[in-house]
């Protein structure tokens, strides 16, 4: 029977191979040989509530050619991207699965919620530079904001002063 360090080497390789696989779909999905999972469930069924037409392919007017255009782009897009989250959703769960193998279920989970105490201090460290930047931004501004009001203030009362 294998080791688990090798069984999970194993399934971290099978993980990075299918995740090529899925990726490989980007590029038959750009050539037009297959469509997007979901996406294309989702396409259609907005055609059928909008109960709209998307002209794809007429050259009759601008407008019509700008929006074919722009269905076309966003449709591109969204298809390259339904197929990239697939992709990093089969890694995310080979990689867990993987190091549930090597470590332990039990001792995944520690790793987790240290991973998240240490996201979570982090981010409070984050949070406070922000804090002391903004604060010494508005330092700064009333700073400058205290030097034109007293250059106005004088030029306000030299004027005034000539009048009287």
């Amino acid at each position: 029977m294998p080791s688990r360090a090798a069984l999970a080497k194993a399934i971290s390789f099978m993980t990075g191979t299918v995740m090529l696989m899925i990726l490989w779909q980007v590029v038959r999905f750009c050539q037009g040989d297959i469509g997007a999972p979901g996406f294309d469930q989702f396409v259609s069924m907005l055609r059928a509530t909008l109960g709209t037409q998307i002209p794809v392919d007429s050259a009759s007017n601008p407008i019509d050619m700008a929006v074919g255009w722009f269905y076309r782009a966003m449709y591109t897009m969204g298809g390259i991207g339904t197929w990239v989250f697939i992709a990093m959703t089969v890694s995310s769960i080979g990689s867990a699965t993987a190091r549930i193998i090597e470590v332990g279920y039990t001792q995944y989970l520690v790793d987790c919620k240290e991973a998240q105490e240490e996201d979570r201090r982090i981010a409070q460290i984050e949070a406070a530079r922000e804090r002391r930047n903004e604060l010494r931004r508005i330092r700064l501004e009333s700073k400058k904001s205290r030097e034109s009001f007293g250059f106005g203030t004088f030029f306000l009362g030299v004027v005034i002063g000539m009048l009287f």
